[in-house]
């Protein structure tokens, strides 16, 4: 009987800790995304893969309002990578309803982060299919090459492909 209370006290405790180490993980973002207005339509949330792994951040979006832009999305993503710069990451997970979809070097995310203030937000969205891959690890989208017309038109072209797999066609697939 003891070896049971033993055990139930052991994983009460790690359990508790797991989702403090989670919790204090996804407070700070939430409360920045809560100062945003315009946030408001994109529920998001952040934790650790499988809650454990603290080398893999998995960011969820859990819901997409009607209304909601893929820029709104964008956004939300590029201020939870200005509250978390100071984190190291090898992994970022791109989830849609606990899935992921797709992945970004942990690098990357806190470059993301880094020059959140200072970075043309236009360009950071231009070039940002070029660095996502697939949950492999392969890449899911080349670099662009060529004349500015033409590459801009095509990482547009990445940019919405992107948002179509990675939520888009979920969220279709949901409201039929």
């Amino acid at each position: 009987m003891k070896k049971i209370q033993y055990f139930l006290i052991v994983a009460l405790l790690l359990g508790g800790a797991i989702f403090a180490c989670n919790y204090l993980l996804n407070k700070p973002v939430a409360e920045k995304l809560g100062t945003d207005p315009r946030n408001a339509p994109v529920k998001s949330g952040v934790h650790y893969a499988y809650y454990i792994n603290p080398s893999t951040l998995v960011f969820n979006l859990s819901d997409v309002q009607s209304g909601a832009s893929t820029l709104d999305v964008f956004r939300v993503l590029l201020q939870t990578s200005d509250v978390l710069k100071d984190k190291d990451f090898t992994t970022v997970v791109l989830a849609f309803h606990g899935e992921a979809k797709f992945q970004l070097p942990g690098d990357y995310f806190k470059q993301l982060g880094k020059e959140f203030a200072t970075q043309n937000p236009l360009y950071t969205m231009r070039t940002f299919a070029e660095h996502v891959q697939h949950t492999d690890g392969t890449p899911a989208y080349g670099k662009v090459e060529g004349g500015w017309l033409g590459v801009m038109s095509e990482q547009m072209g990445q940019f919405k492909d992107l948002a179509e797999k990675w939520y888009l066609r979920d969220l279709n697939l949901k409201t039929e």
